[in-house]
């Protein structure tokens, strides 16, 4: 016996289940078709038959195997409540099992429900997708009714057309709220009571509001979607799906039983109306929904992106630093390298001037022997300015360039300046004046070699760039009215060569720029 009863259990256990989701099924499904019988119409037309948008919903959260318990539960309902003969039940409830099963396919095949307000796109092909399959199912449906003598053939276009957009309108407002509510763990959050109250205070001006245009019949309907937009923007898809199943609710409830402004004297215009006012404000808000989701979405990628790209920039200004740091290091490694190269170099040069000096000084000395040592001590000296134009290069690029000021005897200076121009303005056949005011002073303190250097940088230019005529050099003193203590000199240097293009003066301020033509370039590389 105990061999029987557990072999029994074994047998029944993979119905239980079966049993259980079919009592489910039928249980709510009982509960929606009456709630939608007690408001319906005159003519028993119903404006929502919310359990399509059940039977949708749990196809999609649970799968194609339970469309078994939704025959089952057809089956059951259609026999006790709405049709006596087997033909009808049977045709009936199998239109009612192939229905959601079709739509959540098609939904499948083309959007992701899980997140259905998150592209408005998503929204709009929901919208297409659930369309196709009541009006072919319907067809059918009302055609059975025809058939079997439910329904004269009259009324079959009128029939057809509320039952379709009965089914329509059910899947546009019960499905989306039973997604949201089943696809957001809303009950593992903390509760925000500043947000619940909102939420409370939203939902009551929505209640009072439709009062007054369903009870009282005020054409006050459509202050709701100012209501409807702030809960969008303010709260989730379940708080906003579900102020438009209360809302369309109250609409039902009120145009049925017309005491609403959409109450018509012709049943067909107060279906029409009120099925319109219900899908105008639930597209209005799922569409809000998913904008407003899409911004967020945005918004908080680019926020991602201002960040990664604010660690970039801080990393690479890391790299920059420590890249500068061992710039300067290695410039201060090569400056001293220089410097101390310059000094052990200058040493034995020191010495070797040194006692070139002495010797040119010998009087025993045979005059060949001291040419030879003329030509040792110009080798010296200019060896000596090129360790000297190094290590002055070297502190250039390390912007450590100093000026080593003295005092030093202004007309000797000036006079060893023209001297020097003039020797290379007579090698090109042109005249050199020098033209000193008389009142220039003896002496002045300035740093003597980056004075000279400037001076015959300036007159060497002049004198390659003329090829006739004369070159002058004219120093005068201008009072400084702002310090009258000090006095400036002004270097005036003239020339009468070919001139600088006017297009072409800001170049001469310019590293490493040259102006003329290609034969007086080549002449200044000669020249130097």
């Amino acid at each position: 016996m105990h061999f029987i009863l557990q072999a029994t259990r074994q047998l029944l256990l993979p119905y239980r289940h079966l049993l259980i989701t079919t009592i489910g099924i039928a249980v709510v499904h009982y509960g929606l078709a009456t709630i939608s019988q007690s408001v319906s119409f005159e003519n028993g037309a119903s404006a929502i038959w919310p359990s399509s948008g059940f039977y949708l919903a749990i196809v999609l959260l649970i799968g194609n195997r339970v469309g078994i318990p939704i025959l089952l539960s057809e089956l059951i309902i259609n026999s006790l409540v709405f049709y006596r003969d087997a033909p009808t039940i049977i045709s009936i409830s199998l239109i009612g099992m192939v229905e959601p099963l079709v739509t959540a396919w098609l939904l499948n095949q083309f959007i992701d429900y899980r997140n259905l307000f998150e592209r408005s796109l998503n929204v709009l092909k929901f919208l297409l997708l659930i369309l196709p399959s009541p009006v072919v199912t319907t067809s059918f449906a009302v055609a059975v009714l025809c058939l079997t003598g439910k329904l004269p053939w009259e009324f079959y276009g009128t029939v057809w057309a509320t039952w379709s957009i009965s089914v329509i309108t059910g899947r546009l407002i019960v499905t989306p709220a039973i997604l949201a509510w089943t696809t957001r763990f809303w009950w593992r959050e903390r509760i925000n009571w500043q947000w619940m109250t909102e939420f409370v205070v939203v939902l009551s001006l929505l209640a009072g509001i439709g009062r007054v245009a369903f009870w009282l019949g005020y054409p006050l309907e459509y202050m709701m979607i100012p209501l409807l937009l702030w809960s969008a923007f303010r709260f989730r898809a379940t708080e906003s799906t579900l102020m438009v199943v209360i809302i369309s609710a109250i609409a039902v409830f009120g145009t049925a039983r017309g005491l609403s402004s959409f109450a018509r004297s012709s049943v067909i215009e107060s279906f029409w109306s009120l099925q319109s006012f219900i899908c105008v404000i639930a597209l209005t808000t799922y569409l809000l929904l998913a904008v407003v989701n899409e911004n967020r979405k945005a918004e908080s990628r680019l926020r991602h992106t201002n960040e990664a790209l604010e660690q970039r920039v801080q990393k690479r200004t890391i790299e920059l630093q420590v890249a500068k740091e061992s710039a300067d290091a290695a410039n201060q490694a090569k400056s001293e390298f220089l410097a101390n190269m310059s000094h052990e170099l200058r040493t034995p040069l020191n010495g070797i001037l040194g006692y070139a000096q002495i010797l040119n000084r010998s009087k025993v000395l045979p005059a060949k022997e001291r040419h030879g040592v003329e030509i040792i001590h110009q080798c010296g000296s200019h060896l000596l300015t090129l360790i000297n134009d190094v290590l002055d290069l070297s502190k250039i690029e390390a912007r450590k360039l100093e000026l080593a000021p003295k005092a030093i005897h202004f007309p000797s200076f000036l006079q060893g300046v023209a001297e020097i121009c003039r020797i290379r303005a007579d090698q090109k056949g042109i005249d050199f004046v020098y033209n000193p005011e008389p009142q220039l002073p003896e002496g002045i303190f300035a740093d003597e070699k980056r004075l000279r250097q400037v001076l015959l940088n300036l007159l060497g230019n002049a004198i390659k760039f003329t090829d006739k005529g004369a070159v002058t050099l004219k120093v005068a003193i201008i009072e400084n009215h702002a310090n009258p203590s000090t006095r400036r000199i002004k270097f005036q240097v003239e020339d009468t060569g070919v001139g600088i293009a006017p297009d072409q003066l800001d170049k001469i301020f310019q590293a490493f720029e040259q102006v003329g033509d290609r034969q007086h370039q080549f002449e200044n590389l000669l020249a130097f």
